[in-house]
């Protein structure tokens, strides 16, 4: 059964700009359909898609809406334990136990995400940052001599955090993410034999710049 409850995919709108127009049903064994329309994010972010039917494989998902690194985005049925391929913006199907498929057919309840009239009042909200863009930061740096660099450090567990934060599947605005990508450039540096140079430091933090880091090492 498609609904959502309290906590469990419903919420409520009112001055905060967040709404999700579309509808999601089952259309098919194991297939959910979302129909046209828009779903605009609490920042003032508004996406606007077409009908999209999305066929699920056997086991547990979430279903996200999200963000290609080619600014192209989707709904995807995403595992609850796995890769998502890209960067969630929004879970609209799947809360609490997710959505089971067993024997190719959706079982037990499926929540959805539902906006309510009466959400508590929320501030203006300027024109979204854009998001930081890590998989643009990991095809400059790879091969790189700004890589080179941190690959010489003799901090084996600061070259560990790095590598397991940029390749994480966390959102790309995670504040932990960030922490934890300039604590362990921090510590890199900190086991190099041979710092940055000046003229290294500038382009590495140009990278972060143009790739809308809200950081600078």
């Amino acid at each position: 059964m498609i609904k959502s409850e309290t906590r469990l995919g419903c919420i409520h709108a009112g001055k905060t700009p967040l709404a999700f127009t579309a509808t999601i049903t089952q259309t098919d064994v194991s297939t959910l359909t979302v129909s046209a329309g828009s779903l605009t994010l609490a920042e003032g972010v508004k996406f606007d898609f077409p009908l999209t039917e999305i066929a699920f494989q056997d086991g547990l998902f979430y279903l996200l809406f999200g963000l290609h690194p080619d600014g192209s985005y989707k709904f995807q049925a995403v595992p609850t334990f796995g890769s998502s391929y890209f960067t969630p913006i929004q879970m609209v199907a799947g809360f609490g136990a997710g959505i089971e498929v067993k024997a190719g057919a959706i079982v037990g309840d499926v929540y959805v995400f539902t906006v309510l009239p009466g959400f508590p009042d929320g501030v203006e909200y300027a024109a979204a940052e854009p998001l930081p863009d890590w998989n643009g930061l990991v095809m400059a740096l790879r091969g790189s001599d700004l890589f080179l660099v941190a690959f010489s450090t003799t901090n084996q567990n600061a070259w560990s955090l790095l590598l397991a934060t940029l390749n994480s599947n966390s959102a790309s605005d995670d504040a932990g993410r960030l922490h934890d990508f300039k604590f362990a450039i921090a510590q890199i540096r900190m086991g190099l034999a041979v710092d940055y140079t000046p003229s290294q430091l500038a382009r590495f933090n140009a990278l972060l710049m143009d790739c809308h880091f809200p950081v600078q090492i």
